[in-house]
């Protein structure tokens, strides 16, 4: 449980990830993202390496490729500042953690799977046991996903750029306060984390990054 220590990039199977460069190519199918020549920045300041643990972890439990992911991310980082595992919400309700559920909703239902049976398929980077650690909660994001929320998973996998899968999430996720989306920040920083995914992990492609938390 807790934070995973970090990301290894020669932890990458780069047999898992052949098929990204056959499948999507550097601009992945010619769908229109962010140039490697230019240098974004996020709304939101990153907490530590969590949005690239992030990228990782959806990546590999998803199976769908890094620009879809970063859809996802970048809603993270807006709700939870920078993609915080401890972040408490001090205003328009009370949400918890890097998807700001609600403390007596879904957070509850968060309590309640990190230590059951449904949790175990999503310990491939190690036991989970701790609720406010980052890799218990990104995996029960892919179990949202995957189940009560399927239909935001079919969504983004029918998006067709980051901006779209951005918003796919926001609407059909995440669901905020539409005064308070900030859609615009959500973007941003979705855009940004996917640029830094580049930078940082070229040889990964858009494919699956098998093992990332040490």
């Amino acid at each position: 449980g807790g934070d995973p220590s970090g990301l290894n990039p020669n932890a990458i199977d780069l047999s898992m990830i052949a098929r990204a460069r056959t499948n999507y190519g550097s601009n992945c199918g010619g769908i229109s993202l962010v140039s490697n020549s230019g240098s974004p920045t996020s709304y939101d300041q990153p907490k530590g390496n969590n949005p690239m643990q992030a990228m990782a972890a959806l990546n590999g439990y998803l199976d769908i490729p890094f620009w879809q992911v970063a859809g996802i991310v970048g809603n993270l980082m807006e709700e939870s500042v920078g993609v915080d595992p401890t972040k408490n919400e001090n205003s328009y309700g009370a949400g918890r953690g890097i998807a700001q559920w609600g403390v007596h909703g879904r957070w509850q239902q968060l309590l309640s799977w990190v230590n059951s049976d449904a949790s175990l398929s999503y310990g491939i980077f190690g036991p989970l046991s701790d609720p406010t650690g980052l890799a218990e909660q990104l995996g029960f994001v892919a179990y949202e996903l995957k189940t009560d929320y399927s239909n935001a998973l079919a969504a983004l996998r029918a998006s067709n750029s980051i901006d779209n899968a951005t918003v796919v999430i926001m609407k059909d996720y995440e669901q905020p306060d539409v005064n308070v989306a900030h859609l615009d920040r959500r973007e941003q920083d979705a855009q940004w984390v996917y640029w830094k995914w580049q930078q940082t992990y070229p040889t990964a492609g858009s494919g699956v990054f098998a093992q990332g938390f040490s």
